[in-house]
């Protein structure tokens, strides 16, 4: 059945597994776990506020049983079947038609620029160095091997070079012989409301959700912020320069 193809791109972490080889779903659930205890340590707010799975009609709600199937394979906490009573008390502005749902327990939220200030604030307290304002311009190699990277600061010597470049990775990459890959950008927007307006306490997911979603991203959802606030989005468009950041409202 295809909905069930798409149903696993709109929950959390362990569900999105399945469309992963090999180890991946064993990564991101080990992941999903020890966010409690990384953000604890970090001194960074991070809570726990589940995602719900809708059903908008007895179609779907025939395909629940298979969110909760999925989470269990992937030794998620089992998610929670709910009828209309019980949804109202968690999310009580749901549409009339919706009669069931499945709320499953570990998706989280956090404020990702928090964490990522966190990460790098324990970095330097464990002796890791950091670059500002710094380029690098080339990658010095010796049969296959690195050696150094150039940058406009000067020449690093080192064994290992961990391409973290994001839109200019293949730049990076092509630096050290590598030309596997290019960047194709996309670029995306979203909505942030006002904190007054905060109509929803869990993440949103629905099997129509998932039907309008474009194949080539994962999209986004209606998601409440660690800080209060709601976001829809984001959307993905695919555009010529990686350097883009014009917004639009559409």
């Amino acid at each position: 059945m295809e909905d069930k193809k798409e149903l696993e791109q709109i929950t959390n972490c362990a569900m999105c597994a399945n469309m992963c080889k090999h180890s991946c779903p064993t990564y991101l659930a080990t992941g999903n776990a020890i966010w409690d205890e990384v953000a604890s340590q970090l001194d960074v707010d991070f809570k726990r506020i589940g995602t719900l799975v809708v059903a908008e009609n007895p179609g779907e709600e025939l395909l629940l049983s298979y969110v909760v199937e999925t989470a269990i394979k992937h030794k998620d906490p089992a998610p929670k079947e709910l009828d209309r009573e019980e949804l109202d008390k968690i999310e009580p502005g749901l549409a009339p038609n919706i009669r069931k749902g499945v709320l499953v327990w570990n998706t989280g939220i956090i404020s990702v620029f928090e964490i990522v200030i966190a990460y790098a604030e324990n970095a330097v307290a464990n002796g890791v160095q950091f670059f500002i304002n710094t380029s690098a311009i080339g990658v010095q190699t010796d049969e296959g091997s690195i050696k150094a990277v150039d940058t406009t600061r000067g020449t690093i010597k080192t064994r290992i070079l961990v391409n973290a470049a994001g839109l200019y990775a293949d730049r990076i990459a092509e630096f050290a012989g590598d030309r596997f890959f290019t960047i194709h950008p996309r670029k995306g927007e979203t909505i942030i409301f006002d904190k007054s307006y905060q109509p929803v306490q869990t993440v949103l997911a629905s099997f129509s959700m998932a039907g309008e979603r474009d194949p080539y991203s994962k999209g986004g959802g209606i998601i409440p912020t660690i800080d209060g606030n709601l976001q829809f989005g984001p959307t993905a468009e695919e555009v010529c320069d990686i350097e883009d950041v014009s917004t639009t409202f559409t």
